[in-house]
């Protein structure tokens, strides 16, 4: 099976394995008899006993990197190891948060090169993620797409905090670097939700009419989480509420505890463990943007993100007809 492209953690067994022939002196067939005792009948490892071979072709393969596919025979290989199964993808804390990140970048990347052909769809926050979600590339990514709209929304909260900023200057009649064009139109650097709003204003059911094409919609959600990231790794080194070591003992046991013993597609499924955990940590990071505009006097109801869609319905002549 050719090796997925997106990211899969270290596989830890041959460590393990060598650790275990090493330390007590076993060759690798000997180490299967002892697993053997561990598994059903119908999954013990073949042994050339007429040969006489001190080597097993299944524990020297694991030992050289392939990994079990069937769940048993990973179960006993951690009995055998005296280890816990989450040991054979993350040995350490901070290997779960090193492999969230990474997965992380690999969505960015994703979605910059994603590609839908000759189609030619206006593209907003509503639809992109759905779009995206529901392709043959990423039919097994689940929850891609509310992790993108997360990203959509945080990057906008963000944003309303340096424009907050710039208008403080202006209430304080400090002019040396800014005008009042500020209050009245979108500053760069722009964000994927300002570029989805100009869709938005000229789209309808007839003419699915677009300012800004799907490519570029794309390469302009990349750098929507790509904008985010720095406050994302700075809230994950414990830069805002709790220190490093607790972040990643939370991420460790939280990929712990989703990652079950049962499957033979292991990959897919940590992948999508990290899809939601990093659901878990835009959400924090959102809420840490939501509460530094509340101390400005922004509440959530009145961010650009929430006000916009009412604006738009009030303003939009294909909208305010159905009213």
């Amino acid at each position: 099976m050719p090796k997925p492209k997106y990211p899969i953690p270290k596989n830890n067994f041959p460590r393990f394995i060598d650790e275990y022939l090493r330390t007590n002196s076993v060759s690798s067939n000997e180490f299967a008899k002892e697993l053997n005792k561990l598994l059903p009948k119908e999954l013990m490892i073949p042994i050339d006993i007429s040969e006489m071979k001190s080597g097993n072709s299944n524990i020297l393969s694991w030992k050289k990197g392939s990994r079990p596919k069937e769940p048993a025979i990973r179960e006993a290989l951690c009995k055998l190891c005296a280890i816990d199964y989450i040991e054979t993808m993350f040995p350490i804390f901070s290997n779960a948060t090193e492999y969230l990140m990474k997965v992380y970048r690999y969505i960015a990347s994703f979605v910059k090169d994603f590609d839908i052909g000759e189609k030619q769809i206006s593209l907003n926050m509503y639809n992109i993620g759905f779009i995206i979600s529901s392709s043959l590339q990423a039919k097994n990514y689940l929850n891609l797409d509310y992790l993108i709209n997360l990203v959509i929304r945080a990057e906008e909260d963000r944003k309303d905090i340096f424009n907050m900023s710039k208008i403080q200057k202006l209430a304080e009649n400090d002019y040396a670097d800014i005008n009042y064009e500020t209050l009245a139109n979108p500053q760069p650097p722009y964000t994927f939700f300002e570029y989805s709003d100009r869709n938005l204003h000229i789209v309808n059911e007839k003419n699915n009419l677009y300012i800004f094409p799907p490519h570029i919609m794309f390469y302009r959600l990349s750098k929507s989480f790509n904008s985010i990231l720095p406050d994302l790794e700075f809230m994950l080194k414990g830069g805002f509420e709790s220190d490093e070591y607790a972040i990643n003992e939370y991420n460790y046991n939280y990929f712990r505890l989703c990652l079950f013993n049962d499957t033979p597609d292991e990959k897919i499924l940590c992948f999508n463990t990290a899809i939601n955990l990093l659901i878990e940590w835009i959400q924090k990071l959102d809420k840490f943007y939501l509460h530094e505009l509340a101390k400005m006097g922004i509440q959530e109801d009145e961010t650009f993100y929430k006000s916009s869609g009412m604006v738009m319905l009030e303003n939009n002549e294909l909208f305010g007809k159905r009213k």
